[in-house]
């Protein structure tokens, strides 16, 4: 007996054009968390279904196909999931009309050998930078005039999906283009649009959000202006102090001290950049910086390392980081996120709160030629990232800015401008004797009297 199961499909209207287009290929950049890929997961099942035939779903690696499953078609199906059978080792979803197979950019030779009526690219930026991909091996597939094909993605520079886009804009060979940002999405509020916009480099933004094709090439920090960030600052009894380090033997050991003021602004102040430096060598560097500056170990609130410093060294069967805890530096590993360090510089450096002392002539430098890096169109390793070529000191403020937390409480000073001690009072700076019970009681006296005393005593 058969059961009928109600399926429904609802898309967002701002979508729709894209999903309704009849077009063979239609090219779809979109900016994260738009529903791009919940939206097509919809239009895959739905087109499937409808015309009870063979579709395809492509994705960047292998291991990811199983999460799309569980996060987005297992959900989307509801209760007919259990009128489907899915074959985790084949990748072949049977769905109670058609089936869809499942493939990857990591292991084209699978996807060879089959036509298919319905396709969804995911990920196109990605999958699409493989070289050939599109014509050696999908084309063949999805080439039929009945076939229906959506090529979605965020942008990852101009590569193939960005030529594929253009051809839809133009008009050509049955190809139509849309593009989605963050403002055509329902999950973003003005607010967090605004807030990420200030926190992202413009490249990115771009990019990730306004779903642009740009080619990531140029100055990570064009923010950066000397007559604005290179300032040198007063020394305050509120300033704490932090050092960051970056370990290296053949390319340099960096390291640098920054201060915070009260005002939560940041200032680096001084560096360090040498070859060939042992965990001795590095601790007598350190000493050298904390006495030009009049600091102590003591006085500074946090040590932070590279944490790569965790690898043991081949020499000495010892991590950096373990040797120069041994020698009393008390380093934490710090947080490596590349592109959320740039995004936090970034902001600090838009919203006039970090700035750069004439002292650190090579952290200078370093801002002026940190670039980002070209990367081969046949590759998915070193999108987005920096040269990383003369970075040392950047990578060691990236730790820095990162890992210093913002609960970190400043010096208070009283009336006269002196640092309060624990305990004293907030005006005057007076630090009150432990006093006796009796003076502690005070209006209170009777209630440490013992009153049987007192009637026998009269």
């Amino acid at each position: 007996m058969m059961k009928q199961v109600p399926l429904k499909f609802k898309y967002p209207d701002f979508i729709l054009p894209a999903i309704n287009d009849k077009s063979h290929y239609v090219v779809v950049p979109a900016g994260r968390q738009t529903g791009k890929t919940y939206n097509f997961v919809q239009w895959l099942l739905e087109e499937t279904m409808e015309n009870k035939c063979a579709s395809l779903w492509v994705d960047t690696v292998h291991v990811n196909i199983d999460k799309y499953i569980e996060r987005y078609f297992k959900p989307i199906l509801g209760e007919l999931w259990g009128y489907c059978d899915w074959n985790a080792q084949k990748k072949i979803l049977t769905l109670p009309r058609g089936y869809i197979d499942f493939g990857s950019s990591q292991k084209p030779e699978n996807l060879e050998g089959f036509g298919y009526k319905r396709c969804v690219l995911n990920e196109a930026g990605h999958i699409l930078n493989k070289k050939g991909l599109w014509d050696n091996t999908l084309m063949p597939m999805i080439k039929s005039s009945d076939n229906r094909t959506r090529i979605i993605g965020t942008p990852k520079g101009r590569n193939k999906f960005y030529q594929l886009y253009k051809l839809g804009l133009e008009g050509k060979g049955n190809y139509k283009s849309y593009r989605y940002t963050v403002y055509d999405s329902p999950f973003w509020t003005k607010e967090e649009i605004d807030e990420k916009r200030r926190d992202t480099p413009k490249v990115v933004w771009e990019q990730e959000y306004m779903a642009g094709f740009e080619s990531f090439k140029g100055l990570i920090y064009p923010e950066f202006k000397e007559e604005v960030h290179i300032k040198e600052s007063k020394r305050e009894l509120t300033d704490i102090f932090f050092i960051g380090l970056d370990v290296g033997w053949n390319h340099p050991t960096a390291c640098l001290l920054m201060k915070e003021d009260k005002d939560r602004n940041l200032f680096f102040i001084d560096e360090f950049r040498e070859r060939e430096l042992t965990s001795t060598d590095i601790g007598r560097e350190i000493n050298a910086m904390m006495m030009r500056n009049d600091l102590s170990i003591d006085t500074i609130e946090m040590f932070v390392i590279d944490p790569a410093s965790k690898g043991t060294q081949q020499t000495s069967g010892q991590s950096m980081l373990a040797q120069l805890q041994e020698e009393g530096w008390p380093f934490i590993p710090g947080n490596n996120d590349v592109m959320a360090g740039i995004n936090r510089v970034t902001k600090l450096l838009r919203e006039g709160k970090l700035f750069y002392s004439r002292r650190c002539t090579k952290l200078i430098d370093e801002t002026h030629s940190y670039q980002w890096k070209e990367w081969r169109e046949d590759s998915d390793q070193s999108r987005n990232r920096p040269y990383k070529v003369g970075d040392d000191l950047k990578d060691t403020e990236r730790y820095l800015v990162m890992s210093r937390p913002d609960y970190y409480d400043h010096p208070q000073l009283d009336m006269y401008g002196r640092v309060l001690q624990a305990g004293a009072d907030p005006i005057t700076g007076y630090i009150p004797e432990e006093g006796t019970p009796l003076d502690v009681a005070d209006d209170n006296i009777d209630t440490w009297v013992d009153m049987n005393s007192i009637d026998n005593m009269m």
